[in-house]
């Protein structure tokens, strides 16, 4: 769809108790990562350090959104800790894999 086209949507109108059809434009996604390269690239750097902070925003706002998840889980429901892995039991299986692989085979 090019973005001349329209698209005829039937959405209910309460008002009137049918439905109607109405003419939209089509929604293009928005993708900030795009949108900060072309502002680098176009040499926008207001513009790009505004979209970078949002983009860096939204992530922490994330990431904070799934700590207080896991947290009320642990708290509330008892949900236990994922099981932390020990850098000397990673160490270990590595140390695992690479002995098998320099088995020969019989």
């Amino acid at each position: 769809m090019s973005e001349t086209e329209t698209s005829d949507v039937e959405v209910f109108d309460p008002e009137v108790g049918e439905i109607a059809t109405v003419h939209a434009e089509p929604i293009e996604p928005n993708n900030p990562i795009d949108d900060l390269i072309d502002y680098i690239g176009t040499k926008q750097y207001t513009d790009a350090e505004k979209t970078f902070n949002d983009v860096m925003s939204d992530r922490l706002q994330d990431v904070l959104d799934q700590a207080k998840v896991k947290l009320s889980g642990q708290v509330y429901n008892n949900v236990d800790d994922e099981e932390e892995v020990d850098d000397e039991e990673l160490e270990v299986e590595i140390d695992d894999i690479e002995t098998y692989e320099e088995e020969p085979e019989n």
